[in-house]
């Protein structure tokens, strides 16, 4: 006998699968950023850091890392909601990141990280919403099936037209935290990082530039 269990994991299969055949792209869009953590890690494994301020940022560094395997495989499912939330704590972790050196530290801690310091725009009032549930249109995100007489949400995931708009959204703030890392000092122990960072970035760009989704566009104009 199926449990909801057994169900939920057949939905995420199939929204997976709808997910390649809309972004055929996004595998080698996913390789590329596995590729950039894989780079990352080889260098942070070697750092031993004893002042305050950067002990903050590699346990950020980190954090980071952690979560992002973790948005990878809910965008996969379509777990859009859970998704977003996350990505919205990636954001805040960037701003804090980008907020120390800038501050007393002391004065930062306990204080929510001010979002002015990763440019977002519009989006972290967006990713919020989500998060907190406070508007019934994000609930969209969950898959919406409408006919003539009523509309409905899917308990279990299913890929939409928001799945590529949280894709673009990720990518986005991806390549911040990649732009933080390339000014970072402690990892300019490898001289080679910012080279092999760039190649994998560029190939990240020109696989993005084939793809459909809206984050690529402002590549286009450059």
């Amino acid at each position: 006998m199926k449990t909801t269990r057994d169900y939920y994991f057949e939905y995420i299969e199939s929204a997976h699968r709808e997910l390649l055949e809309n972004c055929p792209q996004w595998v080698n869009l996913n390789l590329c950023m596995d590729q950039f953590i894989s780079l990352l890690l080889s260098i942070l494994k070697k750092l031993s850091v004893t002042d305050l301020e950067e002990k903050y940022r590699l346990t950020l560094t980190v954090s980071f890392i952690r979560t992002h395997f973790v948005i990878i495989d809910l965008i996969e499912a379509s777990d859009l909601i859970e998704a977003a939330t996350l990505i919205r704590k990636q954001a805040e972790l960037l701003a804090r990141f980008n907020e120390i050196g800038d501050k007393d530290l002391h004065k930062l801690f306990g204080k929510t990280p001010n979002i002015a310091a990763v440019n977002i725009g519009a989006t972290y009032g967006s990713l919020s919403e989500i998060a907190h549930s406070s508007k019934l249109e994000t609930m969209s995100l969950l898959g919406i099936q409408a006919n003539a007489e009523h509309t409905s949400f899917s308990v279990y995931p299913v890929f939409n037209e928001h799945t590529l708009k949280t894709i673009s959204i990720y990518c986005d703030v991806f390549c911040k935290f990649v732009a933080a890392m390339l000014q970072y000092e402690q990892l300019s122990i490898s001289k080679d990082f910012n080279t092999i960072s760039m190649e994998i970035i560029n190939n990240f760009i020109e696989e993005g530039l084939k793809s459909n989704i809206d984050y690529f566009e402002i590549w286009k104009e450059s």
